[in-house]
């Protein structure tokens, strides 16, 4: 299994004219998240909430899926 902190650190880097940062692959392995799945950004409470764009997932689903910056 993947050994994995709740605080993870990275860096923003420049692809084009965006900023980019990556996720940690074991995270996104633990999540199932893959290559091509889309996610939504939401501000909150100063930071940033990314989720996997689920279509009819109920909030208790989206809430598994969530990462909190």
């Amino acid at each position: 299994m993947f050994n994995l902190s709740l605080n993870m650190k990275r860096k923003l880097f420049r692809i084009g004219g965006s900023v980019a940062v990556t996720l940690p692959y074991g995270w996104v392995a633990l999540k199932d998240w893959k290559p091509g799945d889309e996610v939504e950004f939401e501000e909150r409470d100063g930071g940033l909430l990314i989720r996997k764009k689920e279509g009819g997932n109920n909030e208790s689903d989206r809430r598994d899926q969530e990462l909190h910056t």
